[in-house]
C-alpha cells in the first residue's frame, strides 16, 4: 500500500511538467532574442545572449519526456530550481531589466534546466 505524504507536501511533478519548465525557459528568452540583441552593448553580452539562447534551444530540443521520467527528490529539487529560474527570466522581461540582467537570468535558467535534465536522465 502507498504512503500518503504528509499535508502541506508538494505533489512531484510530472514529466509533461518538467518539459514545460524548460520550454518555457527556452520560448521566453527566444521571443526577446531580437531585443536582446538588440540592447547588447558590446559583444561579449552579444556572444552571452547567443550562447545562452543556444544552451536554452538545446536543452529543450534534448528534451524528450522519456528523459524526464525519473522521480525522487533530487529530481524534484532540479525542477523546482528550474521552475524558479524559468519565472525569473519571465520577470526579467516583464519588469524592463537591464540587458546585463536579463542576460544574468536566462544564464541561470540555462544552468538550471542543463541540471534537471541531467538529474532526471541519470536515474
Amino acid at each position: 500500500m502507498a504512503s500518503t505524504p504528509p499535508p502541506g507536501t508538494p505533489q512531484p511533478s510530472t514529466p509533461q511538467q518538467r518539459l514545460a519548465v524548460v520550454a518555457a525557459a527556452y520560448n521566453e528568452a527566444n521571443e526577446h532574442r531580437a531585443q536582446d540583441i538588440a540592447d547588447a552593448q558590446n559583444d561579449e553580452q552579444y556572444q552571452q545572449i547567443v550562447d545562452n539562447l543556444r544552451t536554452l534551444e538545446g536543452a529543450f530540443l534534448d528534451t524528450a519526456a522519456e528523459a524526464l521520467q525519473a522521480t525522487g527528490a533530487a529530481v524534484e529539487s532540479a525542477y523546482q530550481s528550474a521552475r524558479t529560474a524559468a519565472d525569473a527570466v519571465q520577470k526579467a522581461y516583464a519588469d524592463g531589466k537591464g540587458i546585463a540582467d536579463r542576460i544574468r537570468s536566462v544564464a541561470a535558467a540555462a544552468a538550471a534546466v542543463t541540471q534537471l535534465i541531467a538529474t532526471a536522465a541519470t536515474l
